[in-house]
């Protein structure tokens, strides 16, 4: 098992061949990247608001995902 810390609020769990990130902000995925983390197995999202009471993980994170992950537009 292997712990990597792309960023502060997140760490990703390599465990054999699967990857699980824990944590926010959804720009970790920026940090993955550098790392050499092209795939994720897992996301595990802690249910935090942002100001308003608004939730946006759920918008942010597909969309990092997309656009840092997948080379989308």
């Amino acid at each position: 098992m292997q712990i990597v810390y792309p960023m502060g609020g997140c760490q990703v769990v390599i465990v054999d061949d699967r990857i699980i990130l824990f944590g926010r902000p959804p720009e970790v995925f920026k940090g993955l990247v550098r790392q050499d983390i092209h795939w994720l197995d897992t996301l595990v999202l802690r249910d935090s608001r942002e100001s308003g009471g608004v939730l946006l993980g759920n918008l942010e994170f597909p969309l990092y995902h997309f656009l840092f992950i997948f080379n989308g537009l």
